[in-house]
């Protein structure tokens, strides 16, 4: 029992959050260890070898390997019992690190890995078989376990419900969201469109009107009688008077012109010379042009290759000499995600 109970330390820490979840993972170690009844769908596997590498029978009794079957919805009660508890250490889930991956983790996989001598925990192999149906195996009729199991959000004796973060069907129900209110409409559209409608036509009208009036009162010389139009031709000749002797007067000459003047004239004589040059050998040696620009362009763009991207979390937001760091990389290389082989990839594929 010492031993026994020294060997689930690592998951009462990993999976105590959720006591359901917990209680459901020993009752599937208890059921291949202490059921009286175990022998309907625990069968020794005689066709494995030997921890020595030899077949069977193993030096000192025993089995090489044992078989453990149970059904779909005892592995999927199981597995979503615990599925959604976490590890705070790690900012991730518990079954992250007890299925041997981050992501991926099925009720088949995290059973297999269980069972794999390769994660450091297990005693001796344990092969997991899913069926639902009961099947003869020689002269025995295996019947796969079907227990129920504790939902993550029911209780057990005086053990708690596992908390809203450890659990999802723990969290509150949401209230549904409130209906919106029924848009503003006038005549069957939208008020404030119907207003900006309205306004928009009233100022097109008034623009159009207004517009026609001055063609036909002041750009046609409609003046009633012609007085009027006399009027304002007397007053547009004085006007254009005016403009030419104003237009006489503002001539420059070229003692006006200073020395900054005359320096910009000169900057802009030689940028336009200067572009047309450009233009007209650019134009004239288009293939030319455009390979070099290739080549230059392309030599500074070459970097991109070696461009990468951070995407991790845990690179982006912690240092490498971190403590939070340092920390997890010894938790990863002591109790972290260890590949498993052999039959257990099978039963994954």
């Amino acid at each position: 029992m010492t031993t026994f109970a020294g060997s689930l330390q690592l998951p009462k820490q990993l999976l105590s959050r959720c006591p359901a979840c917990y209680k459901n993972f020993l009752n599937e170690i208890c059921q291949m260890t202490c059921s009286p009844h175990h022998s309907r769908f625990i069968v020794g596997d005689t066709t494995a070898m030997c921890p020595n590498g030899r077949p069977y029978p193993c030096p000192g009794g025993g089995w090489p390997q044992v078989k453990y079957y149970a059904t779909n919805m005892y592995a999927d009660g199981l597995y979503n019992s615990c599925k959604d508890v976490q590890m705070p250490s790690t900012n991730g889930k518990a079954l992250s690190v007890m299925c041997g991956r981050k992501e991926g983790c099925t009720p088949l996989i995290w059973l297999s890995y269980m069972g794999n001598i390769n994660n450091g925990h297990a005693p001796f192999p344990v092969m997991y078989n899913l069926t639902d149906q009961p099947f003869n195996l020689g002269n025995r009729t295996i019947n796969p376990l079907n227990v129920s199991n504790l939902r993550c959000n029911e209780t057990h004796g005086n053990d708690s419900t596992c908390s809203c973060q450890d659990c999802a069907a723990s969290c509150a129900v949401i209230p549904p969201y409130p209906k919106e209110a029924a848009p503003w409409q006038i005549l069957g559209i939208d008020g404030i469109s119907f207003i900006m409608g309205c306004i928009f036509a009233v100022f097109v009208i008034f623009f159009g009107v207004y517009v026609i009036c001055y063609n036909i009162i002041v750009k046609d010389g409609f003046d009633m009688g012609g007085k009027k139009s006399f009027e304002m031709s007397r007053e547009t000749e004085s006007q254009m008077g005016s403009s030419k002797s104003l237009m006489a007067r503002n001539l420059v000459s070229p003692a006006d012109i200073g020395s900054l003047e005359k320096l910009g004239a000169k900057v802009e004589q030689l940028l336009t010379n200067g572009f047309t040059t450009w233009g007209r050998l650019c134009a004239a040696n288009p293939i030319i042009v455009l390979l070099v620009t290739i080549i230059i362009f392309g030599s500074l763009a070459g970097g991109i290759a070696r461009y990468n991207v951070t995407t991790d979390p845990v690179k982006l937001w912690s240092a490498d000499t971190s403590t939070a760091r340092t920390q997890k990389d010894y938790f990863d290389s002591h109790f972290g995600y260890v590949s498993y082989k052999g039959e257990n990839k099978k039963n994954e594929a």
